[in-house]
Parts: C-alpha cells; sequence; structure tokens
C-alpha cells in the first residue's frame, strides 16, 4: 500500500485555487495514481494535454504528489477530519 498526498491546480473560469487530499494506492507508479486519482473524481476529461486536464467547465492539473509514510498519512488524516 503507498499513501499519497496530492495536491491539484483547479482552473473554473477565472477562479483558480488548489485542491488538496489524501489517497491510498496499491499500484507501483504514484503519478499514474495521481492521476486517476483526478480522473475519477473530477470525472471523465473531453480532452489532456501535456498537463491540463479538460473537464467541460474547468480544467485540473495535479501539481504535487507526495509519497508518505503511513504515520505521517494517517497523523495528517486525522488533522483533516
Amino acid at each position: 500500500m503507498k499513501y499519497l498526498y496530492i495536491e491539484l491546480d483547479v482552473q473554473d473560469g477565472e477562479r483558480r485555487h488548489t485542491h488538496s487530499c489524501l489517497h491510498t494506492t496499491t499500484g507501483k507508479n504514484i503519478n499514474f495514481a495521481a492521476e486517476r486519482y483526478a480522473y475519477t473524481f473530477w470525472g471523465k476529461p473531453v480532452g489532456h494535454n501535456d498537463e491540463w486536464w479538460d473537464l467541460n467547465d474547468i480544467a485540473i492539473r495535479v501539481s504535487n504528489i507526495k509519497e508518505l509514510t503511513k504515520k505521517e498519512f494517517y497523523f495528517m488524516d486525522n488533522i483533516i477530519t
């Protein structure tokens, strides 16, 4: 099991913000796991360039991925919730 901290840049018209989450995966590639999270959470994209996923009204991109230890993951999870 891998424990991830993922940050996504979200562009909604002129508004831009960062969405962060904790995510677990059994996959070996954390970059793929982060992109799959973005795809699954935000919905099927209509287009993708090198960085941004176009999701009709909004665009997102994975801006940061950090692999955490199990202890770090559960510590952060307790802070967030």
